[in-house]
């Protein structure tokens, strides 16, 4: 019996497309959102072409393996970052609720939060929050408030406003 290669090329055809969709994983928040644009492309594309394979499906089952593992590379992708960003959501409402109280308690703001990286603009400051992926999270100081960005990707995040407003 001699081992069938056309069957083998045609099985690692199915499978190793969908699996370079793993190289879109980010562990940077901002930067997987960013990056999502294509395998949400692919995740369309997949169901379009799943949608017409289960129409003529007896023809050939085996074509449905390749958008089949699309839209489960996806989903998982995509679940796992929402659930970091829910995840840095929880932590930047609790710093806020510590920040907010400490303002107001001791009539300022802290003017750099410990274990908080200095960035390049004046009294800026950031801290990485989430689960697998990380987002960043930047403290301003405005004296007697503060605010605070949950960077979750370009143009989009959560606010907070804090402080003795």
């Amino acid at each position: 019996m001699e081992f069938d290669w056309k069957k083998l090329g045609h099985w690692l055809a199915q499978i190793i497309p969908p699996l370079l969709l793993l190289g879109f994983f980010s562990r940077s928040g901002p930067g997987f959102w960013f990056l999502l644009g294509i395998p949400a492309l692919c995740f369309l594309i997949s169901v379009i072409s799943l949608v017409i394979k289960l129409f003529n499906l007896k023809k050939n089952r085996s074509r449905i393996v390749r958008p089949g593992l699309v839209l489960i590379i996806f989903s998982g992708l995509f679940s796992a970052a929402n659930y970091s960003y829910q995840v840095a959501v929880e932590e930047a409402d609790e710093i806020f609720h510590s920040f907010n109280e400490d303002c107001r308690l001791n009539s300022e703001c802290p003017l750099r939060p410990d274990g908080w990286e200095e960035v390049e603009a004046h009294r800026r400051y950031r801290l990485q929050v989430g689960g697998e992926i990380k987002y960043p999270l930047t403290y301003t100081y405005h004296g007697d408030h503060f605010s605070l960005y949950l960077h979750q990707s370009v143009d989009m995040g959560k606010h907070y406003e804090g402080g003795n407003l």
